[in-house]
């Protein structure tokens, strides 16, 4: 998320020069070489996760790449899902929504260790939900990973009902806090 709609960023003064990330077509992203030591995450807008599981389990199989943490935004699941949206090999956590559209929701591989940050992981009627997990890494830093989706609302409305009272909430997490794109 380096930029928003209706806002203009005359620099990219806010991204970190520590993270690659670049956005693939599936044909683009099968001929990759990728190391199976990297931190992957992968990030989908899924458009109903229950509608969609099977697209998704046969997506990532024919990808072949075993994703640390895998990101869903609008899952559309209001509580807890009708029918199985397991993954073989990860946990699922997410947040539900309100509305007809919107929620969020992660898979993580079952190799790691994390805990689910509610103060972060919210719902926001028509205008944003968000899941956010810690994931414990034993040698280096926690890394904090987060999936969340913006409504068609005003950007100024999710500015001022998510992203700023989130930052606010652990000012430690604001400065550990990274954008891509």
């Amino acid at each position: 998320m380096d930029k928003l709609p209706g806002q203009k960023f005359s620099t990219d003064d806010f991204l970190s020069d520590s993270i690659n990330s670049k956005y693939y077509t599936a044909g683009e992203f099968v001929s990759l070489n990728v190391s199976k030591n990297n931190f992957s995450v992968f990030h989908l807008n899924i458009a109903s996760l229950q509608k969609h599981i099977d697209d998704l389990r046969a997506f990532l199989h024919n990808l072949k790449v075993k994703f640390k943490i895998i990101c869903i935004s609008e899952t559309r699941l209001h509580d807890t899902p009708l029918i199985n949206v397991d993954i073989d090999g990860y946990s699922f956590v997410h947040t539900p929504t309100s509305s007809q559209c919107g929620g969020t929701g992660m898979y993580i591989s079952n190799d790691l260790e994390y805990e689910i940050l509610e103060e972060f992981s919210i719902s926001h009627h028509n205008v944003s939900e968000s899941t956010f997990v810690e994931i414990k890494n034993k040698n280096k830093k926690n890394i904090i990973v987060g999936a969340v989706y913006r409504h068609h609302s005003a950007v100024s409305e999710f500015l001022e009902t998510f992203l700023r009272p989130s930052l606010q909430k652990n000012h430690k997490t604001e400065q550990n806090l990274y954008f891509w794109r």
